[in-house]
């Protein structure tokens, strides 16, 4: 090779270098995906000394906040240092620990996501005591009025267990939050009693909410700066709106429901603070549900939403609306989504917009079960992007739909995103035993040329009324048959 082919080559090297360099944007952390050291631990008895995992792939300075969700706390402790971005894991009783949750949450994006959700697994501590039954309450706080329940986030180790004694106004009240803006290891008992709302009750949820009756009225112009939700949605609260919390992170709502109004009308941009005030980005996704903006790796169950829903869009990029929740995630290693609720509201998306709608959740990659959607989904004609559908907007495959039915009012039976053969093998969560009324549903699960959706069956009014027709639903402890067709026992 001559000196001139050399210094070519060397060149082109040079270059190539220099262009893989400025390829990596600035201010962008180039980071791989956020893991820990190691996930599975063993201890040879609960006096074992305390081991540490490291989380990796993230700046500490970038670390907004970590949580931790354990519910075998009589197994193992796990404590986490924001600053250090390390876990203590402590043995304190035999056993073995399936899965913990860390929520790890950023300041600014890495790898265009906000937060992470990492996962101890098979944690074990051998021999030694049987386990103990875990630190037990020592009381149970009531609360009757909204400077009580905002003192929630403020909780200590003998407040663990609250119960409303009262309805309560929460209308002009900012939402309960607490360290790391996430509430954990809670139980809130409503023992029935009704908290109305104006925005959010609660930030993020990774407790225990049950037998309260959310009473809402959300009005929001998000060009009206001092609207509440507007402000809400400014103060970097992320993008998700419902009655209840902003985000079921790994958390339990069980036996609610949620009556009243959500009124948006999009017709300007949202520009949200990052968390240091050092920056601004642009609402890009818009989460609404009737309970809960997203159900983020949590369980809900037993509820029932009754919320009129109607937004208009004139300037936001995409909305996930849907019943129950905006959106619904899921993980493998643990039995959450959205279980046994009913959806009787009216869900209406207004003007040219891309958006997903669905009577239980508007995008899901979790699990639906035994769900019943009665109420009307439209998104009127000339809207861009999906339709109605009855039980979920849009999917993935990592999702599935069991044992559901919808006698609602909807543009498409049970699934919105059905453009191509492609999107059913890609997209679409596993539907079984899943059933919409024909007369109900416009669009037969088609959008624009008919693909059927395996696991799903149009049926007639006259089926509905059969039993025989539910193939897989359990009519001894989970549905009994109504005069209008199947209906939720719980919920009846």
């Amino acid at each position: 090779m001559n000196t001139k082919r050399l210094l070519t080559v060397g060149l082109s090297l040079m270059i190539l270098v220099l262009a893989t360099v400025f390829m990596v944007p600035i201010g962008v952390q180039a980071a791989g995906k956020v893991k820990l050291s190691k996930t599975t631990l063993t201890f040879d008895s609960p006096s074992a000394k305390a081991q540490t995992v490291k989380i990796k792939n993230v700046k500490k300075k970038n670390v907004k906040s970590i949580s931790v969700t354990n519910v075998y706390d009589n197994i193992i402790e796990v404590q986490a240092n924001k600053n250090k971005l390390k876990l203590t894991v402590t043995p304190k009783g035999e056993g073995t620990a399936v899965s913990v949750v860390i929520c790890v949450r950023f300041k600014k994006p890495v790898n265009h996501d906000t937060e992470a959700y990492l996962y101890l697994e098979n944690v074990t501590v051998k021999g030694g005591e049987d386990p103990s039954p875990g630190p037990q309450p020592e009381k149970v706080t009531a609360i009757s009025t909204p400077a009580q329940l905002q003192a929630m986030q403020s909780y200590t180790a003998d407040q663990t267990v609250y119960e409303l004694a009262n309805d309560i106004d929460m209308t002009g009240q900012e939402p309960v939050k607490g360290y790391g803006y996430g509430l954990s290891d809670f139980v809130l008992d409503g023992k029935g009693y009704t908290i109305k709302c104006d925005r959010p009750v609660f930030l993020i949820n990774e407790g225990t909410i049950r037998n309260v009756h959310f009473d809402l009225d959300f009005q929001a112009r998000t060009s009206d700066k001092s609207n509440p939700l507007t402000a809400f949605w400014s103060e970097s609260y992320g993008n998700n709106i419902g009655p209840v919390m902003t985000n079921n992170a790994a958390g339990i709502l069980e036996n609610c429901v949620s009556t009243g109004t959500i009124d948006i009308t999009y017709d300007e941009k949202i520009e949200q603070r990052n968390y240091d005030g050092s920056d601004t980005i642009t609402l890009a996704i818009a989460k609404v549900g009737g309970l809960t903006g997203s159900n983020g790796c949590g369980l809900i169950k037993n509820c029932k939403s009754s919320v009129t829903i109607k937004m208009t869009f004139g300037n936001s990029d995409f909305a996930y609306v849907g019943g129950i929740a905006g959106e619904n995630s899921g993980n493998e290693y643990l039995d959450n989504g959205v279980f046994e609720c009913i959806f009787d509201g009216d869900i209406v998306l207004m003007d040219n917009m891309m958006a997903s709608a669905g009577g239980i959740s508007g995008s899901s990659s979790g699990d639906v079960r035994d769900c019943l959607n009665t109420g009307s989904v439209r998104i009127p004609d000339g809207a861009y992007a999906n339709l109605g559908a009855g039980i979920i907007g849009i999917g993935s495959r990592s999702g599935s739909v069991e044992r559901c039915l919808s006698t609602g009012g909807v543009d498409c039976g049970l699934y919105g995103y059905v453009v191509s053969v492609e999107s059913l093998e890609n997209v679409m969560p596993t539907f079984t035993d899943a059933y919409y009324l024909i007369s109900k549903s416009d669009g037969f699960n088609y959008l624009p040329e008919a693909f059927a959706v395996p696991g799903t069956k149009g049926i007639t009014d006259e089926e509905l009324l059969d039993e025989a027709t539910f193939t897989g639903f359990d009519f001894t402890n989970v549905w009994e048959m109504g005069a209008n067709g199947p209906r939720l026992k719980n919920l009846s």
